[in-house]
């Protein structure tokens, strides 16, 4: 097997830096006919499938706090669980997962999640 040059041809506007080459993108007017549909395609899929992974997020979220607030109200009923075992579950919880997943996903709006769960189930339904 003979040698093959795995240099990238660069155009006069690429940027060397400590010994690596960025290319940069070609002009648009260069590009092949069909490429602007081709991207164009490209960028709505990408668009489509973003949004479809936000949606599934959300009702995954949204399901995942009605549980939480459905089990805290059971455990409230049962075992006669108050605010202090609820701001307590609520520290824990948040410093737990606050690092990791960020702080918009903290458990401080816990009293929303039994409300939440107060809400949509009730008499052991979702109304």
């Amino acid at each position: 097997m003979g040698k093959t040059d795995n240099k990238r041809k660069t155009n006069a506007l690429a940027k060397h830096k400590d010994g690596v080459i960025l290319p940069i993108a070609d002009d648009l007017a260069k590009m092949p006919i069909d490429y602007a549909d081709f991207i164009f395609e490209l960028k709505i899929r990408i668009s489509q499938e973003r949004t479809k992974a936000l949606l599934a997020a959300n009702s995954a979220l949204v399901m995942m706090y009605w549980e939480i607030g459905t089990s805290i109200l059971a455990k409230q009923r049962e075992s006669g669980w108050g605010a202090k075992i609820i701001d307590r579950m609520s520290a824990d919880l948040k410093e737990e997962f606050l690092l990791e997943l960020g702080q918009g996903f903290a458990f401080v709006g816990r009293q929303v999640h039994l409300e939440f769960s107060k809400e949509i189930f009730k008499n052991g339904e979702v109304e």
